[in-house]
């Protein structure tokens, strides 16, 4: 979602970075994580259509398309979906992967038996409303029984972790709500990033 376009640029910035499509691509044929996987196992059986938004540089579309679904991947890096596209050649993958830079995904209602917004994607989205914005719009495009499957940083972990490392611009200069931050230094991409980690009464 584009929310605030400043926010949105930031995250363009850092997911655009050659060091940040270097590291992704490099992660494209790894697989799922132990968690994720967890997740598939209990909660989105394949077959089924299903949406990966964030795919970044596709590690998580390619091996979610060996499980057996039919996988779609959205993106608002141009240079992560060209690494993906690569890398969906090089691996024999048939993945579908599309640029999406506006408010809304460009899928009817109801196209998708489940989608994924894993790792850092649901908190790069700043600001409470344009997170539910977000979400809202994820489900609009899955079927009325689909899931949707989406993950969170622990702010009560990851706040602590991020100051005392230095992260953390103190003064960012952008109008900032509670648990949203600037961060620097977090990855091998000299570029900030903006992210938000999430307290629990958030994801209830």
């Amino acid at each position: 979602m584009r929310g605030d376009d400043r926010f949105m640029d930031i995250v363009k910035r850092r997911f655009d970075s050659p060091e940040e499509v270097d590291e992704y691509r490099r992660r494209a044929g790894s697989g799922l994580l132990a968690w994720e996987a967890t997740v598939v196992a209990r909660y989105l059986a394949p077959p089924g259509r299903l949406l990966d938004v964030g795919c970044g540089g596709g590690r998580e579309a390619f091996a979610l398309s060996d499980l057996g679904f039919d996988v779609v991947g959205v993106d608002i890096s141009a240079p992560q979906l060209d690494s993906a596209r690569a890398a969906a050649t090089a691996l024999g993958k048939a993945v579908e992967f599309h640029l999406w830079e506006g408010n809304a995904l460009p899928f009817a209602d109801g196209t998708f038996d489940c989608a994924v917004a894993w790792a850092q994607v649901l908190g790069n989205v700043l600001g409470a409303a344009n997170r539910l914005r977000f979400l809202t719009e994820c489900r609009r495009v899955v079927k009325d029984k689909g899931r949707l499957s989406f993950s969170a940083h622990n702010r009560e972990t990851c706040e602590p972790t991020a100051r005392s490392r230095g992260m953390i611009q103190a003064d960012p200069g952008l109008p900032l709500e509670d648990g949203d931050y600037v961060l620097v230094g977090d990855s091998k991409s000299p570029t900030p990033c903006v992210w938000h980690y999430f307290a629990r009464d958030e994801i209830g």
